[in-house]
């Protein structure tokens, strides 16, 4: 959000409203466990620079260190409802997202790798995918992504975008 060439994601916060994430295995596949996101890097819950996390490193973030969860929306209930809010506080970007959809896989740009045509570097974007929880079939205690013959699947995703003013001291002038 802070424009293509920024170079990383220390500019931004990040509040998620999930309560819960899946665990998965050393290939990240869920194992079927449904663990809380209290007291971990996973918490998002309150506006979070997630820069130092991925420099420090830590076991839920493996190696090297990187965001690529599946966290569940807190109180889900298929409403179209806010579920986040991504800040830059260079530009004064902000996205709301607000979705029917039971959780995101956030993923802190972890592919890139200075090939790409615009050379980003690891951790210069970001990835915010509302869905069900990928390998739902393969467990029971995931919702449910099976659609019968007859049945209608309806979901609805909106991200918001708007941008807040910067005070006068922080605003860059053309020329």
């Amino acid at each position: 959000m802070a424009g293509a060439g920024s170079r990383g994601l220390s500019t931004h916060l990040f509040q998620i409203h999930a309560d819960r994430y899946t665990e998965t295995d050393n290939k990240r596949i869920p194992t079927g466990r449904i663990l809380p996101v209290d007291g971990s890097v996973l918490d998002l819950r309150k506006p979070t620079a997630i820069t130092r996390h991925l420099e420090q490193g830590d076991a839920l973030l493996g190696q090297p260190p990187a965001y690529d969860h599946s966290l569940l929306f807190a109180n889900w209930d298929q409403s179209l409802r806010a579920v986040g809010h991504i800040s830059e506080n260079v530009s004064g970007r902000q996205m709301d997202i607000y979705t029917t959809e039971p959780s995101v896989q956030f993923n802190s740009g972890n592919g890139f790798d200075g090939s790409e045509a615009s050379a980003y570097q690891r951790h210069d974007g970001f990835a915010f995918e509302t869905q069900h929880l990928p390998d739902s079939p393969n467990h029971a205690n995931f919702s449910s992504t099976v659609l019968n013959p007859g049945q209608v699947f309806k979901s609805v995703t909106s991200f918001r975008f708007s941008v807040t003013p910067l005070p006068k001291s922080k605003q860059v002038l053309p020329g």
